[in-house]
């Protein structure tokens, strides 16, 4: 409470924000829970990094030379690593504080240019043992999918471009033929689209109207369980949280799986002359990122401009997409994302603190903290 009551006397802006409100958080990481909750902090989902985090930012874009990333300290801790923030399980979230002024550097430093996000993590309650255990499951999809052409509509727009430039659009493209005839205005009027039958003449490959967006995304489950367990007499305290995460992404073969665990403790010894105590939080992250293909461009970009001819299998099976006649480019986003099912990122992290505090006179406490 000494932190908060100097910021509170120095005029701080600060957000306190209870841990109730992310217990029943259904996001992948906590950054995503803070949308809303906190006036002057924005979060940017579009720029998800690895193993899930995405990008807080307090009072938008505060530096110029691209490091906006805010100071986390947690149970009295500094971090800029987004991911052990977002890592955090929400049940075993105290309160957060959102501190938005720059004066916040009086004591934080440099470091807090870009805000503060003090986060206490609960300790264990006096009683007996307690156990609490919590799952949800939940569903997520694209939200906007892109209105494109289909293989009729992508036809017509080459007919139309060839009329346009006065040429003729049987000669300006080998993908369709076309039957048209002269309107009453002199005009020519399309009768017929007719797509070749198959692709760079492999009769395995036929030409198709694939909705590559409906092919690349899927429907996302998004399974969250975490047990923890409390306890703690007059001079003790002990709480251990584990939790487990699972979502396998609106995209297919990418998936992102957690596993954490949080031990804080505490013991008074000297008639509460001495407290001796750890909160430490371990967990390991694994996620398979998104691809590009083999021109460098994202699977994500592929899903909405890939042509809708090619087919996503060929006629034996196995995956379409060669190069071919009438295609510079014929990547399979699905083939993409297929062969890199097995990449992984992952990452192992061990987070928290040791601390002592002594109070040997009255008034006077003298605190070692090593995080």
């Amino acid at each position: 409470m000494g932190i908060r009551k100097q910021e509170r006397a120095l005029g701080y802006s600060a957000n306190d924000l209870d841990g109730s409100l992310f217990t029943q958080s259904r996001e992948v990481n906590l950054g995503n829970a803070l949308i809303g909750q906190a006036a002057g902090v924005s979060v940017d989902q579009n720029a998800t990094g690895p193993f899930g985090s995405s990008r807080v930012l307090i009072r938008g874009n505060a530096s110029l030379s691209g490091n906006n990333q805010p100071l986390y300290v947690i149970d009295g801790v500094p971090t800029i690593l987004a991911t052990v923030f977002q890592s955090l399980d929400p049940n075993s979230i105290q309160t957060i504080q959102v501190l938005k002024d720059a004066s916040a550097e009086t004591i934080y430093g440099s470091r807090a240019s870009n805000g503060v996000i003090i986060v206490t993590t609960k300790q264990g309650a006096r009683g007996k043992v307690k156990m609490d255990f919590n799952n949800s499951i939940t569903s997520e999809n694209y939200a906007t999918k892109f209105p494109v052409l289909n293989t009729q509509g992508w036809g017509r727009a080459i007919w139309q471009a060839a009329i346009n430039d006065g040429d003729d659009p049987n000669a300006s493209t080998t993908l369709f033929t076309y039957t048209q005839h002269t309107g009453a205005n002199g005009y020519p009027v399309l009768d017929k689209i007719t797509p070749i039958p198959y692709l760079g003449g492999d009769s395995t490959e036929p030409s198709a109207n694939t909705d590559w967006q409906s092919v690349v995304f899927r429907s996302g489950i998004i399974t969250s369980n975490d047990l923890t367990i409390s306890a703690g007499t007059e001079n003790s305290n002990l709480l251990i949280n584990l939790n487990y995460l699972d979502n396998s992404g609106i995209m297919r073969y990418n998936e992102y799986r957690r596993y954490g665990a949080r031990v804080n403790a505490g013991t008074s010894l000297f008639d509460g002359k001495l407290k001796v105590g750890n909160n430490l939080q371990f967990f390991q992250g694994a996620e398979t990122p998104v691809p590009n293909d083999l021109g460098g461009a994202s699977v994500l970009y592929d899903g909405i401009f890939v042509s809708p001819m090619i087919p996503v299998y060929t006629t034996t099976g196995s995956f379409a997409g060669p190069e071919g006649s009438g295609f510079s480019d014929r990547d399979n986003p699905l083939l993409t994302l297929y062969l890199n099912r097995w990449n992984k990122n992952s990452e192992y992290n061990l987070f928290g603190n040791l601390y002592a505090e002594l109070r040997p006179v009255k008034n006077l406490m003298i605190r070692s903290n090593f995080g």
